[in-house]
C-alpha cells in the first residue's frame, strides 16, 4: 500500500473495483473527519478502516486528523484563617479559588502562616493529609478526577510567663531586667524562654 500524509494522491482503478482505505494518526492525534466526495462517512470507519465499495466513478477520499484534547479537571483551593496558599503563583488567602489542571497532574502547593499563626488541617477531597506537609509544601497525588483542597490555619496559643525576682540580685529576659518585684509576660507555644539570672555583689542565687 502507498502512505499518505499532507497530501492529496490519485490512483487509478478499474472500474468496480473496492477499495480498503486505512488511517493512522500520529500519537496523541485521532480522526477527526472522513468524507467520501464530500459525504459525512466518519461513522463508518471502523479499527481504522473504510471500505469503497464498486468504484463507478472518479471519487474524492478526505482525512481530517486533530489533536486529542487533554482531559482536564477543576482543582479548588480554599485558605481559611491567617495564611495563605500559593499554587502556581497564585496566592489564596481567606478564599477560595479554582484552577483547570490536567488529568494526571501532581500539584504542589506552598503554605504560609501569617505571624503568630500556624497551619491547622490540610484536606484533599475531605480527608486530612495534614501529616504529609513537608517544609511548608503540599504535594497531592495524581489528579484523576475534580479535587477540593481545604487549607486552615489557626492562631498560636500563647501562655503566661511569671518571674519574681527578689532583692540582692535581678533577672533578665530579653531586654527587661527585674529587680525586686514581679513581671507577667505573654509567650507563644513552643517559645524557649532565656533567663539570665545576676546576683548583687553582696548577694548571691539562692533559687529558682
Amino acid at each position: 500500500g502507498t502512505t499518505i500524509r499532507n497530501q492529496s494522491q490519485n490512483f487509478t482503478l478499474r472500474e468496480g473495483t473496492y477499495a480498503i482505505i486505512s488511517f493512522t494518526a500520529d500519537d496523541g492525534y485521532r480522526i477527526k473527519s472522513v468524507k467520501v466526495d464530500n459525504i459525512g462517512v466518519t461513522s463508518q470507519v471502523a479499527d481504522g478502516n473504510i471500505t469503497i465499495n464498486s468504484i463507478t466513478k472518479d471519487t474524492n477520499v478526505e482525512a481530517v486528523f486533530e489533536e486529542i484534547p487533554l482531559t482536564t479537571y477543576s482543582l479548588s483551593i480554599t485558605a481559611s484563617g491567617n495564611g495563605s496558599v500559593i499554587y502556581d503563583s497564585n496566592t489564596i488567602n481567606g478564599k477560595t479559588s479554582s484552577f483547570t489542571v490536567v488529568e494526571g497532574s501532581y500539584v504542589t502547593v506552598q503554605i504560609s502562616a501569617d505571624d503568630g499563626y500556624r497551619l491547622k488541617s490540610v484536606t484533599l477531597n475531605g480527608k486530612d493529609v495534614t501529616e504529609d506537609v513537608v517544609n511548608n509544601q503540599y504535594t497531592t497525588p495524581k489528579i484523576m478526577a475534580d479535587a477540593s483542597l481545604a487549607v486552615i490555619f489557626e492562631p498560636i496559643p500563647t501562655f503566661s510567663l511569671t518571674i519574681k525576682s527578689s532583692t540582692f540580685g535581678s533577672v533578665k529576659y530579653g531586654d527587661i531586667v527585674i529587680t525586686n518585684k514581679i513581671e507577667t509576660f505573654s509567650v507563644r507555644e513552643g517559645t524557649n524562654a532565656v533567663l539570665t539570672f545576676t546576683p548583687d555583689d553582696n548577694g548571691r542565687l539562692h533559687s529558682i
